[in-house]
């Protein structure tokens, strides 16, 4: 178990919890790692700070705000490793977090394992994932099992904290690029699981997720990003009727909560923000302006497809409820 492993970072104004994570990083019990962070034009003293206390990190400077899935493939481009592990700034990870992450994907014998994820613990202790799922509508949750079994089946692994396989990564075409934030992960998984592969929970590798600071600090946007990445994944990940039929159901259950108080159901918080009715708008908007794109990407899924969205069913990775698992 000597592969050598890539950690790329994303980071947007996360200096304070950047430092945190690479100072964790420093007792990892696994020495052939290299750690990549890929800055989004940060204006609050990141990159000096690596410079000055983490020389060793590789650095790269981007001029503008290119988003998660952007900055990640570009990290990814840049990296070594035949092991990609994908880290939140704000992680803090344990002494045999990376080890184990590796023995996931390197010891299996039930089936190619495209991707795992770490088990994510809040500070408290609480269960911040336990793997990933979606219900009947294409809503992604996250589990909150409390004793997970080792190797358990999720159908996406959180980009807080997940290995992937490079060859895979980039055969199931990295991140979404267009998705900007949010659903990235859902989305790559729920790929793998399509063309043949598996996801997984490596129960043994324990991380600590301050649970999306950065995002909190840019709610009016994630809001429409995460509204319209629902969409898309819905549209691209269910066959086609499926993905219809899942929008007319899903979108006027929105409308009584709009302009109130709501949980963001993939982050688990709850926001001061409400749905609004522009949100909404934009997004069909951006679907519009979108849709032949989109129908490239669905075309290439469906040839990649040796799963069916009723075989996921039958495994129990899409769920007939929300928080069933």
């Amino acid at each position: 178990m000597h592969e050598f492993v890539s950690i790329i970072i994303a980071n947007y104004n996360g200096k304070i919890y950047l430092d945190k994570c690479l100072l964790s990083l420093k007792n990892t019990k696994y020495s052939n790692f290299e750690i990549i962070v890929v800055d989004n034009n940060s204006s609050d003293g990141s990159i000096s700070m690596i410079r000055q206390i983490y020389p060793y990190v590789k650095l790269i400077e981007l001029k503008q705000n290119l988003g998660f899935g952007a900055s990640s493939n570009l990290g990814a481009k840049e990296a070594k490793g035949h092991f990609y592990v994908f880290l939140n700034n704000d992680t803090i990870v344990t002494t045999p977090w990376l080890q184990e992450l590796v023995r996931a994907l390197t010891e299996e014998k039930t089936g190619p394992v495209a991707i795992a994820q770490s088990f994510l613990l809040r500070q408290d202790g609480n269960v911040d994932s336990s793997g990933d799922f979606i219900d009947r509508f294409g809503r992604s949750y996250s589990s909150l099992l409390k004793n997970p079994p080792v190797g358990r089946e999720i159908l996406s692994a959180r980009a807080a904290c997940m290995i992937v396989r490079k060859e895979l990564f980039w055969k199931l075409g990295g991140f979404d690029e267009e998705f900007f934030v949010s659903y990235e992960d859902v989305h790559l998984g729920w790929k793998a699981w399509i063309a043949g592969y598996r996801v997984v929970l490596a129960s043994n590798s324990v991380v600590y997720h301050l649970a999306g600071q950065t995002v909190q600090r840019l709610k009016s946007t994630i809001n429409f990003h995460s509204m319209k990445n629902q969409t898309c994944t819905i549209l691209l990940d269910f066959e086609f009727p499926l993905g219809i039929k899942s929008l007319f159901l899903l979108f006027p259950s929105y409308l009584p909560a709009i302009n109130i108080r709501r949980k963001d159901v993939y982050n688990s918080n709850v926001y001061s923000n409400p749905i609004l009715l522009t949100d909404i708008l934009k997004t069909l908007f951006w679907i519009s302006r979108h849709s032949l794109s989109l129908f490239r990407k669905y075309r290439q899924i469906s040839r990649m497809r040796v799963r069916s969205t009723n075989d996921l069913a039958k495994m129990g990775l899409i769920t007939h409820d929300l928080n069933e698992k």
